[in-house]
């Protein structure tokens, strides 16, 4: 098994298995750098972090993938002009928990033991970029996935209604109703804090989209 952040090397593993040079591919040289192929020139997904430190019990992401990095904020907005100018009109930032992108630069601000913002109204570096991205000309809307109830900040919810580009739309993982079972799975959130959060979006907007993960 080859872990994800290891990918550099996979050309230099094959080259071993098959005893012949297979050459490297500077697109398996860092997984922050790989660029989405696109079915459609309309839209286009683009990585802003990977890696996650939450660890919880059902779930392997931690060890496949390792802690958590962000990429520079400079990259992604050229990544998405670059997108734009080759006909994108709408961009998804991937991420597998974009709540804390960028805490390594804000580490006044990050709890590591509790690993959410020290406030639920700190002005998060999400928040900076897609206040970065909503600038562009040319690009309509912006989509993100992960979030993670536990971590959500009021800036990022409020994002979708201050921002333009912003779609009324947010997925974020409730995995379960039952309080005992998430604290079961190492969960940091309890199904009140996911209904806060849905009841605080629904009063801006009753028709905003929302959609979540399961486990049964």
């Amino acid at each position: 098994m080859v872990r994800i952040e290891e990918i550099g090397a996979l050309t230099t593993i094959l080259s071993l298995i098959y005893h012949e040079d297979i050459g490297q591919d500077d697109s398996f040289q860092s997984y922050l750098r790989v660029r989405q192929e696109r079915e459609s020139n309309g839209s286009a997904n683009i990585i802003v972090q990977t890696g996650c430190d939450n660890f919880c019990t059902f779930c392997i992401v931690p060890y496949t993938r390792g802690k958590e990095v962000s990429r520079p904020l400079n990259d992604i907005v050229e990544e998405a002009k670059d997108a734009v100018k080759n006909g994108a009109k709408e961009i998804t930032l991937l991420g597998q928990n974009v709540n804390s992108y960028g805490k390594e630069t804000r580490k006044n601000l990050w709890n590591p033991e509790e690993l959410t913002w020290e406030s639920a109204s700190v002005r998060t570096p999400f928040r900076e970029l897609l206040e970065a991205l909503n600038e562009i000309e040319g690009l309509d809307r912006i989509r993100f996935t992960s979030s993670n109830p536990h971590d959500m900040t009021r800036d990022i919810l409020d994002a979708h209604f201050d921002l333009e580009k912003c779609c009324h739309y947010l997925h974020f993982a409730l995995q379960s109703g039952d309080n005992d079972l998430l604290k079961k799975m190492n969960r940091k959130h309890t199904y009140n804090d996911f209904k806060t959060i849905v009841d605080y979006l629904r009063s801006r907007d009753p028709l905003f989209g929302i959609s979540t993960d399961i486990i049964v």
